[in-house]
């Protein structure tokens, strides 16, 4: 059942690299070449270096954080009372009732209480690790940025697949028409797979990781043939691009974010990998595809096209970098290619859509979910969480196409605070509670799903960095809207 926290089928480790890829790659990818351009290749390179690094040290707090909410949970049971984490383990043994996990089990091997058994969204890991005021103030931001996604998703869809049908005969004035008849069909098309799991959609998203790749490297390619086509004269070199403009890093700031953030998803996407013995090593790979994959993306632009400038892309090729960077070939000499870079971002976000839908329904439900559920209410509220969860954008959409802004503004900083702030909060508080009460049974705090960033320092960092990150980025919106 799609609205319950029990983790149902599972797949290998695999499969879930390749749901964490598909989650991380998307829109921002498109608009790391310009934001390289305008920052420098070396400002471009630290700033992708840092995102990066801190990203994956939060990915696997937020790991580390999900496998202390079970064991609490787990805890919780075994005593079989309502006391907040603070005060578990505080009950003698003979006031204990009998559970189906024994409590001697976890008093000889503290490990087990960690095991992922049970999928438990990030709002209720902040109720566990931190209270109920924190848990409110998460699921805000939380839904703030899932449901900007969701809208610049069916905005972004639905404007891709119209501009290109201009190129089919479609006059200008049947443009905002022919744009909302695309948003129903997207809507149509992408509901289904909103009422599934993450399971569910397993072939859809290996179909979408072929897909993706395949226009991703089609870009690289095609920048390579570019550099190799100039000769030594038009060629460019280093003093021709930016190497670091501090005025354009705050900008960049915020395209990083996009291009690396899977956290939101990250519990349902964990908790269904069967063995989760290699997670922190399925994450590395992870980590290490994406980058790498950026790093061509970036410099072959740079060096393909970072020496143009003023050239515009709808009349020419090559052309000046621009964002989204696919349509810098869409006047490529050859058609197919030039359409299917053109429609590369439909594929994206087509697939990643459902996937967002999920996580925010399974918030949704956890927020408002009741004690006592029969499995045909718990049926109807599927149904009923998951069109709360796709409709708003979708209107939204219909109603105009220039939200980007107003997205990227909220989304900028709530993205900040679910990449960073928030795994922080999680893993401090989470682990100094549970520290704390497995110290009153002897045993010491062992979890096989830790972060290898187990000091207080990481955190501490990350959350200086993070206000530091605010603060430019709100300077940088302030110059914008003021230019």
């Amino acid at each position: 059942m799609a609205g319950d926290t029990a983790i149902g089928s599972q797949y290998s480790t695999p499969v879930g690299y390749v749901y964490i890829f598909n989650l991380i790659v998307g829109v921002g990818a498109l608009s790391l070449p310009l934001g390289f351009k305008e920052a420098g290749i070396i400002a471009g390179l630290l700033m992708l270096v840092i995102i990066a690094t801190c990203s994956f040290i939060t990915v696997t707090w937020t790991v580390e954080a999900l496998s202390i909410a079970n064991a609490t949970k787990k805890l919780k049971n075994i005593f079989n009372t309502d006391i907040e984490t603070s005060q578990l383990l505080q009950v003698n043994a003979p006031e204990r009732n009998s559970t189906n996990t024994d409590v001697s089990d976890i008093q000889s091997d503290s490990k087990e209480a960690f095991q992922i058994t049970e999928r438990i969204e990030l709002g209720e890991i902040a109720n566990i690790t931190m209270g109920p005021i924190w848990e409110k103030i998460f699921y805000g931001v939380l839904i703030i940025y899932l449901y900007g996604d969701l809208a610049i998703y069916a905005v972004t869809v639905a404007s891709s697949i119209s501009s290109v049908s201009i190129l089919f005969g479609e006059t200008p004035s049947d443009h905002q028409n022919t744009y909302r008849f695309y948003v129903s069909m997207f809507f149509v098309a992408v509901l289904p797979f909103c009422f599934f799991d993450f399971q569910k959609t397993k072939y859809l998203q290996i179909a979408t990781l072929a897909t993706r790749n395949i226009a991703l490297f089609m870009m690289i390619i095609l920048a390579f043939m570019q550099i190799f086509s100039q000769d030594s004269e038009s060629r460019t070199k280093i003093s021709d691009i930016k190497v670091f403009d501090v005025k354009e890093v705050a900008s960049l700031f915020g395209v990083s974010i996009y291009a690396f953030m899977c956290h939101h998803s990250l519990p349902a996407i964990v908790s269904a990998i069967a063995n989760k013995n290699y997670i922190v090593k399925m994450f590395c790979a992870d980590f290490f595809t994406v980058f790498s994959v950026y790093l061509l993306l970036t410099y072959t632009a740079m060096f393909a096209f970072g020496k143009l400038v003023d050239v515009g892309c709808e009349t020419s090729y090559p052309c000046s970098i621009i964002s989204p960077y696919n349509l810098n070939f869409q006047k490529y000499d050859n058609p197919f290619v030039s359409y299917f870079l053109a429609l590369f971002p439909v594929f994206t976000l087509t697939t990643n859509f459902p996937l967002i839908a999920i996580t925010l329904r399974n918030n949704l439900l956890q927020l408002f979910s009741s004690k006592e559920k029969s499995t045909s209410i718990s049926k109807l509220r599927v149904i009923s969480f998951t069109l709360l969860t796709v409709i708003p954008p979708v209107v939204v959409a219909l109603i105009t196409s220039e939200v980007k802004l107003l997205v990227d503004i909220t989304g900028s900083y709530a993205g900040l605070l679910i990449m960073l702030v928030m795994p922080a909060l999680f893993v401090f508080y989470g682990r100094r509670n549970i520290k704390n009460n497995l110290s009153k049974i002897n045993q010491e705090y062992n979890n096989l799903h830790a972060s290898p960033f187990q000091h207080s320092y990481f955190v501490f960092f990350i959350l200086f960095a993070s206000a530091v990150s605010l603060v430019l980025v709100t300077v940088n919106n302030v110059i914008k809207l003021v230019d």
